[in-house]
């Protein structure tokens, strides 16, 4: 749950939902909801007493608006934020201090590009960022299996308004959440993924990194197009940069047509297909 600034996690009872006359399929991903009631919760982590999860125990809740396309704000997690955490233990100096009123107003908050983080900018050290990108390329869903266990996973290519790109897989639950969403000229935002070092064997971006999605993801599609964000990237090279080129390497050629030659056909050495 969170308010536009900060998130929590919050148990909300299907049982208390019901009395409260919502279905729990009305809340979705994004629904704006009413707290009327609630208590807060302190979970003792079991392997380390001294350390502990506080948790809203929702009890009564009524939906404003289920159908959101996009998250409000860039929320963080509040129990890590160093104002947070000041503001609970003056709160806890201060009785007289009391939770937040239900009926706060929530404005619905509109990102500029300069809001996100720039897919340059994000690296395996950083453990929260969020990309704004369009899906330039979408790979086909396949399966797997090894030792660790079996399942699918699809690949998208992502560009952000500095012309950036970037790999992006999707594993197992996250294929069936995600795949129909990421169409080719989709513009979404993306958190929740793992940066790591990009395998050139599967893909020609220019970038040393790639993204890993799960089902614990978070991406919200944008409704409007964003014009800042090209259809495509190029990065062109020089016809005479070829030759220095390894073999398999990928580059963008812009050039003229002089003279072509008709269809023929070649039988491979090693195969001996045609």
């Amino acid at each position: 749950m969170s308010d536009g600034k900060f998130h929590l996690n919050t148990l909300m009872p299907v049982k208390n939902v019901a009395q409260s006359l919502i279905a729990p399929e009305l809340v979705k991903r994004n629904s704006i909801i009413t707290v009327e009631e609630y208590a807060l919760k302190e979970v003792i982590d079991k392997k380390d007493p001294s350390k502990s999860t506080r948790l809203v125990l929702a009890t009564k809740v009524s939906v404003v608006e289920t159908e959101v396309p996009q998250r409000i704000g860039n929320p963080v997690d509040i129990t890590k934020d160093d104002f947070a955490r000041r503001q609970r233990q003056k709160a806890k100096s201060n009785p007289a201090l009391k939770p937040a009123s239900s009926a706060a107003v929530v404005k619905r908050v509109q990102r500029s590009a300069n809001d996100y983080d720039p897919i340059q900018s994000i690296n395996p050290y950083r453990n929260s960022w969020t990309i704004k990108a369009r899906v330039t390329k979408r790979g086909q869903k396949k399966t797997w299996s090894n030792s660790r266990g079996e399942g699918s996973l699809f690949s998208v290519d992502l560009l952000d308004a500095d012309g950036t790109e970037i790999r992006a897989t999707f594993w197992k639950e996250a294929v069936d959440m995600f795949y129909d969403m990421l169409a080719p000229g989709a513009v979404a935002t993306f958190s929740g993924g793992r940066v790591r070092a990009a395998n050139k064997q599967w893909t020609s971006i220019k970038n040393e990194y790639e993204l890993s999605f799960d089902r614990s993801a978070r991406i919200t599609p944008i409704q409007e197009d964003d014009a800042s964000i090209k259809k495509i990237h190029f990065d062109f090279e020089k016809l005479n940069s070829i030759e220095a080129k390894e073999a398999n390497a990928t580059l963008d050629i812009c050039a003229v047509v002089k003279q072509y030659q008709p269809i023929s056909s070649i039988i491979s050495r090693k195969s001996g297909a045609c």
